[in-house]
């Protein structure tokens, strides 16, 4: 038998450890290659548009692959521990370390050829169906062709084979170290117990405590400020919460009698606690790489689905424009508007406008603030559709209302203010600041602040003040705004002037921002699954890494009396365990990263938004262990 046959032998009788490892670099192929047949296809060569999606490919390329190394790395790393006895039992039969160095290799380069030919065969099988979605989110005119190109097969396949050979010289190198003796005596040494500490379980649990109550307060000017700080309390609360604070609360559980006496608490807890101070440093590190999936993959889905909540902060109206003059037209030509939304069909637009006239005060800073004039009836009459309180300023007072919330809410507190229009000095007495309608946000001339006044008092000033010199204010609201491209081009076209961005088009911006956004979710979303498979997966190879112990262990049980199904039964208990604390632990890291990101970003934390997609990987988690377990089970009878 020479050591291919040899080295395939090996790989049938360890199918079990390679299995799991052989689908997820199947999917990560498959992944690459996709990528890379859209960055090598010839249509993505034509607009600065496509190369900006071809460059966001090869950085997700690139990430794929690093991390594809990393979990290579540990899972590696994972199959020599579980393989030591054998390997020492090649030795003693004659074999140097040079063999098995080489059987070894062999094994991982043959692994890394067959999930090569799978995964690209894969990639030729669904290309068309991976083209036919990708034309249809970036809004192609049509469907990319499909084109087998040589050069994305063969750079997926070198390079993924280049990772395999680099990966198994570093398998060697860990061979080469381990002397033979200890190899023989891996499975019969004992190990000693790890000792805890208090003061360092109560030291970790006060810093997540900490860590989470600064994320809670984060907000858009102080996310740069809070960033380190939270997660350095993050990063050592986990640490020392599994490394002392599990095995604190099991040896508190421990403790309590009735709970120990009942069955299988004894057995599980006492394991469970041998398993917590032998792992506590694996469960860390996967609970920060859980903390990393899910948050990364959240941020992603939060992103897009929050689409309609991120265009509205820039006001309310689907698009609006404000000219200088009542009757100037300076911006579209009277009708001009009306005319393109019925030829585009959307007949039951909402129109409003508000005529305002610009005063400046001295805010609680001493800076000249200048802000529009609104009269109360035209303010309310928009308060009513947008269902917020109405305001109904008596004569001789203003009240100022802000509706962007990154103002500064605290802008004049004084009784009285002093208004000026046009070099004319008007006293008032002031109302308060006050949170109201929105418009849509023109930095130039609407910059999210505005006095409210009676309409009495607004007519006699605005009478003094020429037609030419006021503003109006044009909003028009559509009901649907999906499919609004070409309806923003046209209103491009006939605009006669846009001076300091006169004209705001939300529907351009959701539209631009959507399209962003369905691009990164696809993409994403395989570099999300891969990421959930190899996390889930180094546990999986964990279970096999302890499978002698545990056997060892369930059959001193079976002479106890036990059935098979008790044992099981605490066994997969022990499995649950170890498999979600560390997802648990990373989806509650990820929960408040995700929460404050939506409160930060979209100035609203959205519970049920963060809630409903924990609950969704939770649930693939769930479905993940019910058939990993099942495969184990398979092995430890």
């Amino acid at each position: 038998m020479n050591i291919w046959q040899l080295a395939l032998q090996n790989i049938k009788g360890n199918w079990r450890n390679y299995k799991v490892f052989f689908l997820s670099s199947c999917f990560a192929i498959f992944a690459s290659y996709a990528y890379m047949s859209v960055i090598v296809h010839p249509y993505m060569q034509e607009t600065m548009w496509y190369q900006n999606v071809r460059w966001g490919l090869i950085i997700c390329n690139v990430i794929i692959i690093s991390f594809f190394v990393i979990f290579i790395l540990y899972s590696t790393s994972i199959f020599i521990e579980a393989r030591k006895k054998e390997l020492g039992l090649y030795m003693l039969m004659g074999a140097t370390k040079s063999n098995v160095i080489g059987v070894i290799m062999t094994e991982q380069i043959l692994i890394g050829i067959f999930a090569n030919i799978f995964g690209i065969g894969l990639g030729l099988i669904f290309l068309k169906l991976f083209f036919m979605v990708f034309s249809m989110l970036l809004g192609l005119p049509k469907e990319l062709p499909v084109i087998f190109d040589v050069r994305a097969i063969g750079v997926t396949f070198i390079t993924y084979m280049v990772v395999f050979i680099l990966l198994s010289f570093i398998s060697a190198l860990r061979i080469w170290n381990i002397k033979i003796i200890r190899l023989l005596k891996e499975f019969r040494t004992d190990k000693k117990e790890k000792k805890t500490s208090k003061w360092l379980c109560l030291f970790g649990f006060a810093c997540l405590v900490g860590g989470y109550a600064l994320a809670l307060q984060v907000t858009m000017t102080t996310i740069a400020i809070y960033f380190f700080p939270v997660s350095i309390l993050v990063f050592f609360g986990t640490y020392f919460s599994f490394k002392h604070g599990a095995t604190q609360v099991l040896e508190m559980i421990k403790r309590n009698k009735k709970i120990m006496y009942t069955y299988p608490y004894l057995f599980i807890v006492n394991q469970l606690s041998h398993r917590m101070k032998e792992n506590g440093r694996f469960f860390f590190l996967m609970s920060m790489a859980t903390t990393f999936v899910v948050t990364a993959t959240g941020t992603v889905f939060l992103y897009f689905s929050s689409m309609q909540d991120m265009w509205r902060t820039g006001g309310v109206h689907s698009f609006s424009y404000i000219e200088k003059g009542i009757s100037t037209h300076e911006v579209f030509e009277e009708g001009a508007v009306e005319k393109l939304l019925h030829q585009y069909e959307y007949d039951d637009f909402q129109y409003m406008s508000f005529v305002g006239v610009y005063a400046s005060f001295q805010s609680n800073k001493g800076e000249t603030t200048i802000v529009p004039l609104i009269k109360e009836s035209e303010y309310n009459q928009e308060a009513r559709k947008q269902r917020q309180k109405t305001y109904r300023p008596k004569k001789g007072t203003v009240t100022l209302v802000y509706y962007n919330k990154y103002n500064n809410s605290n802008v004049y507190n004084q009784k009285e203010i002093q208004l000026q229009v046009m070099n004319q000095p008007y006293q008032f007495v002031f109302n308060g600041q006050k949170e109201g309608v929105q418009f849509n946000h023109h930095p130039s001339y609407i910059n999210g602040l505005f006095f409210v006044m009676n309409d009495e008092d607004f007519d006699s000033i605005a009478n003094q003040v020429p037609d030419s010199e006021k503003m109006i204010y044009r909003g028009y609201t559509l009901s649907n705004i999906e499919k609004t491209k070409k309806l923003n081009e046209d209103l491009r076209r006939h605009i006669k002037q846009d001076n300091n961005n006169a004209f705001r088009s939300n529907m351009e911006l959701y539209v631009n921002m959507k399209e962003g956004g369905d691009i990164t979710l696809f993409v994403g979303s395989f570099i999300s699954i891969l990421f959930f498979l190899t996390s889930c997966s180094i546990v999986y190879f964990k279970w096999f890494h302890n499978i002698a112990s545990d056997r060892k262990q369930y059959g001193a049980l079976s002479k106890l009396g036990m059935t098979k199904e008790e044992v099981w039964k605490i066994s997969r208990w022990q499995l649950c365990m170890l498999f979600f604390a560390p997802i648990i632990v990373g989806s509650m890291h990820s929960a408040v990263a995700l929460y404050t990101f939506h409160n930060t970003l979209f100035m609203d934390g959205s519970f049920r938004k963060v809630g409903l997609f924990i609950l969704f990987y939770i649930a693939a988690c769930i479905i993940y262990f019910f058939f990993a377990q099942r495969e184990y089970k398979k092995h430890l009878d």
